[in-house]
């Protein structure tokens, strides 16, 4: 995902409407907002909107936030624009425009995308955890670079006041200030969460929400992610064992998995990489840690899983170097793209308070992540400044409205089983499970269903048969040639 300021357009030549808009639509005027072009040559408007650091008391520091609006493209424009919220937490929503750019939903509606405070481009909680180029490869949450990051972000910032409630009531006021009415909700991942919370202090400016790849409310996260990535990992196996090919190239996919991490454990492997900052090759040193890590990460997208029996395959044969500059390159891509001050604010508040150390090894026990993830972000949770936890944390929202829940079927972090609970509070909700589904990836299925649904304003009648329809990727069953 790229991230750059949006450039001002000169008003009088594009009026920020892509060249297949009617000439006669007329694009709204939003207050503090200009036309800009965005990678990829997308025309959007940009701009910023100040919100007191601390609500409560409404004085002192401001947060300037980055928002950035892709107008509805048709003539036939509605009023309700879709507010998208982004995962993480941590991940800035304006660096998914150019992806949404293209979204059926832009043909009658707006899309507004808004940094929410501590992400992208208003006032980022940034840490550098592991290193410039992502190479360090001992610790998921190294404790030194928590430190590092606490102190140096306090320099400028009340970690306290950055929690999923104060981002929610600086997204209903960035609505109000737009001058949108209701609006439609499109969460992803925490995106899901935060939807949930902003239905709960708002719902009066919501039509229709969506939520894809289901957090449940009150969850203790990372408690389960263990062993919900075990359960994504058993059952990509089952899809692999499925697979003739997969199967006659990869019969012992699971016991290799064990094989590769037994051996890093008694001894990590330093192998040479290139560095996906500097392009240059680097020795590192392979941790069963970092190694772990990588592979619960590889299993969130159709793609990556669709690597990981070779990749696995390969390392049991003695050849580390796929795994190994996948594990460089997944650290230095969340670096990049994810605030993990923003993460730790949110998580100690929210997450972190109701985990049990005592339940650590039950939660774990038989699984190939095992314990450090969640051992390591207590750790970091008990340096960090973080809020109180909120008053009734862990209950599920209930609201009449119309809600369309995506779940994953091989999802590694937030269970069809989650997404099953949440929709409990939804009578007029639809939970549409994806077969071979991961935790991400959108595909042109769901973005129609998505597009559908909001527009008709209901999930009765929806025809999702496409989801069935729906291919899986194919496994990988060859390297590729250098």
């Amino acid at each position: 995902m790229v991230r750059k300021a949006c450039a001002a357009l000169i008003l009088a030549t594009l009026l920020a409407v892509p060249a297949s808009a009617a000439p006669a639509k007329k694009v709204p005027r939003w207050k503090g907002l200009s036309p800009c072009t965005l990678p990829g040559d997308v025309k959007a408007f940009c701009g910023t909107y100040e919100v007191f650091e601390n609500r409560e008391t409404r004085s002192g520091r401001k947060i300037p936030l980055k928002i950035v609006i892709l107008p509805a493209t048709g003539s036939d424009r509605a009023p309700d624009p879709v507010f998208s919220l982004e995962g993480g937490p941590g991940g800035g929503a304006t660096s998914d425009a150019q992806e949404l750019s293209h979204d059926p939903v832009r043909a009658r509606r707006d899309i507004v995308l808004v940094d929410t405070r501590g992400t992208g481009g208003s006032n980022p909680l940034n840490c550098n955890m592991w290193g410039e180029d992502g190479t360090r490869l001992d610790r998921i949450f190294p404790t030194d670079a928590v430190l590092a990051c606490r102190d140096e972000l306090q320099k400028r910032t009340d970690l306290t006041q950055y929690t999923t409630a104060a981002a929610m009531d600086d997204l209903d006021e960035v609505r109000r200030h737009l001058g949108y009415g209701k609006v439609n909700l499109s969460g992803a991942s925490y995106g899901t969460y935060a939807a949930q919370v902003f239905l709960t202090r708002h719902p009066e400016a919501v039509r229709t929400v969506v939520l894809d790849a289901v957090v449940k409310p009150g969850e203790p996260a990372p408690l389960y992610h263990a062993r919900n990535a075990q359960q994504g990992l058993e059952l990509l196996a089952r899809d692999c064992a499925a697979d003739p090919d997969c199967k006659a190239a990869f019969p012992n996919f699971q016991e290799e998995v064990a094989t590769v991490l037994d051996r890093l454990a008694k001894q990590p492997v330093k192998v040479r990489v290139v560095s996906p900052k500097t392009t240059q090759p680097v020795e590192v040193e392979l941790t069963r840690s970092a190694a772990a890590d990588t592979l619960r990460w590889a299993l969130y997208s159709p793609e990556a899983a669709s690597r990981l029996p070779l990749r696995v395959h390969l390392a049991a044969q003695g050849d580390y170097s796929d795994w190994t500059q996948a594990a460089v390159g997944v650290r230095y891509r969340l670096q990049q793209g994810l605030a993990f001050g923003l993460l730790f604010s949110v998580t100690c508040a929210e997450n972190l308070p109701l985990i049990d150390p005592k339940e650590i090894p039950a939660a774990t026990q038989g699984t190939f992540y095992g314990d450090d993830r969640v051992r390591d972000q207590l750790a970091a949770c008990g340096v960090w400044p973080h809020a109180p936890l909120p008053p009734g944390s862990g209950d599920l929202v209930r609201s009449d409205l119309p809600v369309l829940l995506f779940s994953g079927e091989r999802d590694p972090v937030t269970p069809p089983a989650d997404a099953a609970l949440v929709a409990q509070g939804f009578p007029n909700g639809l939970l549409v499970k994806i077969p071979h589904g991961t935790h991400s990836g959108a595909g042109s299925c769901k973005e129609r269903l998505i597009a559908e649904f909001v527009d008709r304003g209901t999930a009765q009648g929806l025809d999702t048969s496409c989801v069935k329809a729906a291919s899986r990727v194919p496994f990988a069953t060859k390297a590729a040639k250098p």
